[in-house]
């Protein structure tokens, strides 16, 4: 598992989601994978659905590193890490975008 850090966040937010739901008038569902030929898409993490409302969830638990919150190698280490964020979050609405 590449980052079993993220994934345990991911579980631990299903947990507090279908927690919270007891009673409520909305659904929870996880992630979503559409395979094509080529590739998959996968959606976000979870998905809150009621009657009037879809609430799509990312769990990331990327942040920035020590060097880009400091002068040590400050300009370098914060573009990099603004790109990786970046990237992510791209790829989150480029999937919304296909579907």
């Amino acid at each position: 598992m590449a980052n079993p850090f993220g994934k345990s966040f991911e579980r631990y937010v299903g947990v507090i989601l279908n927690k919270n739901s007891q009673g409520k008038e909305y659904t929870i569902s996880e992630e979503i994978v559409f395979e094509y030929k080529r590739n998959s898409l996968k959606t976000s993490d979870w998905i809150v659905l009621s009657d009037n409302e879809k609430i799509f969830i990312e769990c990331k638990t990327k942040r920035l590193r020590m060097p880009s919150k400091t002068l040590e190698r400050f300009s370098e280490t914060l573009e990099e890490d603004i790109d990786f964020i970046a990237r992510l979050i791209y790829e989150f609405y480029s999937t919304y975008t296909h579907i």
